[in-house]
């Protein structure tokens, strides 16, 4: 039973004597010095390092393009100054990026290496005050544990706290232009003195994060930002110039930097101090043709809205139209309503009823591809040659978009030859005239009209080359009435535009009798099929009748 007992309690010590071996060897791996703890912590140290010198290195990096491109580069302050403004703290070559330093070459813009045991002391103005006094704040950084700083009073005196941190901030009231020293004694009994100087200084460099800039005409870039350097600067307010307001503008919204591009060309934008100092930047803009209008889905209805084109845009946009003109899907022909267009970053709707102006006057769309362009000229020598009216090489057969005028632009007697119709009458020879005198003449093309030349003859019509035109009854009404088989007329001059053919009210017009006001009535190019002399004129929707020799208003359409 003895033995028993002793072979037991042998067994127990032995176990014992195992489980303390094992529990060494885990906390030996643990917490060791080759553990787990230091093995992990070191490797997140060197994360961070790895981290904050890939941060400084790209600095550097922009640091050598400013270099060979700004004429404010220098190896001191500058470096200085922009480091600072990404948030890193700098003494002579040492930079201070996360809280991990690192020595750098200046004159190369490279990295030496990682520092240690390094004192940074740097200082930040706060707010002026009167009698030349300033609110500063002091900043203190080292990699090393600090015993005691050592602080300057506005009156002379100093202040020492003590402390075990590695970094400390602290809000000082000094003279401007006096200096102060600021001592640090570390733990390890290392003594580092700095001096401060409070100084109220000018801009000594703008600094833009481009130097070129290239947007189409029509575009806007808010993409341009400038830093004003130091960050202590009394003045840091800046006003942003155009050499050339024609080629792009330069406004500030909402301290958004906003460029838009006018028209082809380069221009300089320039940031320019106000303190005086004269510092300035400038970046180089150049702004390149819009890019060509793209045409998308086509509809057969649309809700008539203004336009947000200008008159050149839209007359690119028609070549386009043009260019995609026929009947296969997605192509544009005399019944489409509706386009969507892309052109000078606007992307929108057009279609039939859409209105904008020509000299203040309404005008609106009456369809797509409808009018024929005419493709032929005379040249000095009397001979009959091509002519492209979208450009050298263009084939374009129709105009891609038609328009009437809403508002009248002019009043007159119709003053027809009943025996030759519009195209050889004093009211063709006046709307002719009014081209000259309209803001988008360089934009409209001269297209195919077909007219009667007699009242009671459709076998008698024939085509006239017109800029602008009025149109005829057949263009508005696909039905007549008091014997006319389109509006008042007997005779087919052209096909229905699509805005009236969209339009059920234009279906059946009613005989308007011309009586003694004058207001609202608008010539049309047709004769009036009731008897010779009477021409037709619009009112609404409605066709009316009158004696050619009476005033009425003139509201032609036009192509482009």
């Amino acid at each position: 039973m003895r033995n028993q007992n002793g072979i037991t309690l042998i067994a127990l010590i032995i176990t014992i004597i195992i489980m303390l071996i094992l529990a060494g060897v885990v906390l030996n791996v643990t917490i060791g010095e080759n553990g787990i703890f230091k093995i992990a912590k070191y490797a997140v140290q060197k994360n961070n390092e790895e981290s904050a010198k890939e941060k400084l290195q790209l600095l550097l990096e922009e640091l050598r393009t400013h270099k060979y491109s700004s004429e404010d580069y220098n190896e001191n302050e500058y470096i200085d100054y922009y480091l600072k403004s990404k948030g890193m703290n700098t003494s002579g070559n040492i930079v201070t990026v996360d809280r991990i330093a690192f020595e750098i070459d200046r004159k190369n813009l490279t990295i030496i290496g990682k520092k240690q045991g390094y004192v940074i002391v740097t200082n930040k103005l706060k707010e002026r005050l009167e009698n030349g006094f300033a609110n500063i704040l002091i900043n203190i950084e080292s990699d090393k544990e600090i015993e005691s700083i050592t602080f300057p009073n506005e009156d002379g005196t100093t202040l020492t706290i003590t402390t075990d941190k590695q970094s400390v901030s602290k809000d000082l009231k000094v003279k401007i232009g006096k200096e102060y020293e600021v001592i640090v004694k570390t733990k390890d009994g290392e003594v580092t003195k700095e001096t401060i100087k409070i100084e109220l200084t000018k801009v000594r460099t703008i600094i833009l994060n481009k130097s070129t800039l290239e947007l189409a005409q029509g575009s806007t870039d808010e993409t341009l930002q400038a830093t004003v350097l130091p960050e202590e600067a009394e003045d840091k307010s800046i006003t942003w110039t155009s050499s050339d307001e024609t080629i792009t503008t330069v406004e500030v919204i909402e301290n958004k930097v906003k460029i838009t591009g006018i028209k082809e060309g380069i221009a300089t934008i320039t940031v320019t101090a106000n303190d005086g100092s004269e510092k300035s930047a400038s970046c180089q803009v150049t702004i390149t043709p819009p890019p060509p209008p793209q045409i998308g889905e086509t509809g057969d209805t649309h809700e008539a809205k203004q336009i947000p084109y200008d008159w050149e845009q839209l007359e690119e946009i028609a070549k386009v139209i043009s260019d995609n003109y026929g009947y296969e899907e997605g192509q544009i022909n005399e019944d489409t309503a509706e386009v969507i267009v892309t052109a000078g970053g606007v992307t929108t709707q057009l279609g039939i009823g859409d209105w904008t102006t020509v000299n203040g006057k309404k005008v609106r769309i009456l369809g797509f591809n409808h009018d024929d362009l005419v493709t032929t000229t005379t040249n000095e020598t009397g001979d009959t040659i091509a002519w492209a009216q979208y450009g050298a090489g263009t084939t374009n057969t129709k105009a891609g978009i038609s328009f009437e005028f809403v508002d009248y632009l002019s009043a007159t007697k119709c003053k027809f030859d009943t025996t030759k119709g519009w195209g050889n009458s004093t009211v063709r020879n006046t709307v002719s005239a009014l081209k000259n005198s309209i803001e988008n003449k360089d934009q409209i093309k001269q297209v195919k009209k077909e007219y009667s030349k007699r009242y009671d003859d459709p076998e008698s019509v024939t085509t006239s080359n017109d800029y602008l035109w009025l149109l005829s009854c057949s263009e508005i009404w696909n039905t007549g009435c008091g014997g006319g088989n389109y509006g008042l007329s007997k005779c087919k001059e052209g096909e229905r535009y699509a805005l009236y053919a969209k339009d059920s009210s234009y279906n059946t017009p009613i005989l308007v009798e011309k009586g003694g006001d004058l207001t609202g009535y608008h010539w049309l190019r047709s004769f009036a099929s009731r008897a010779s002399g009477y021409m037709c004129a619009r009112l609404e929707n409605n066709c009316s009748h009158t004696w050619d020799r009476t005033n009425e208003y003139l509201s032609p359409g036009f192509a482009i």
